[in-house]
């Protein structure tokens, strides 16, 4: 699979400095290195679970240096969720920032970064089966029915002469 390009330059004005001063050129792969919120915190994890450098080369080697960083900051597997508050401290970006960029992971490069708000393991990883991934595809789709019910409540209203009774009303009511 050949990466797509991102639609718009991110510059690395959206970066700050990370938290340990480095600049967001320098060689953060040791900055990267962020444990889960589960168990296994201590010395004894285990490290197939702790992603930290599996978008550094191959197909991904071409991501946006941001969206490496975060990449590369997601642990595999829900069981090691972390929260997104954690990796935005970490290198100085905001929440708002990390689901930009997840969306980009997701929509730009069909990287199944997920966000889980429910559940014991709250907070961002990236799915290694679709049993992980499904939570968030149900929400997803809810979403969209959501989205088309609204909007085609809004069609409906401009078509049925609605518009035509605003004003009108407007019109008797000046």
């Amino acid at each position: 699979m050949k990466n797509k390009q991102i639609k718009k330059a991110l510059s690395t004005e959206n970066f700050g400095e990370y938290s340990s001063g480095k600049k967001p050129n320098a060689d953060i792969k040791e900055d990267i290195y962020i444990y889960s919120n589960s168990s296994q915190q201590d010395s004894h994890a285990d490290s197939r679970n702790i992603n930290t450098h599996f978008f550094d080369s191959g197909e991904y080697e071409n991501l946006p240096e941001n969206l490496r960083i975060l990449a590369n900051s997601l642990p595999f597997g829900r069981q090691n969720a972390i929260p997104a508050k954690k990796i935005a401290d970490k290198f100085g970006w905001n929440v708002r920032q990390i689901r930009i960029y997840m969306h980009e992971l997701r929509t730009d490069y069909s990287i199944p970064a997920i966000s889980d708000i429910h559940g014991n393991q709250k907070g961002v990883f990236l799915a290694t089966s679709n049993q992980e991934a499904q939570p968030y595809l149900r929400q997803a789709l809810s979403r969209e029915n959501q989205s088309q019910q609204a909007r085609l409540g809004v069609q409906r209203g401009l078509t049925n002469g609605f518009l035509n009774k605003v004003n009108q009303w407007r019109h008797n009511h000046a």
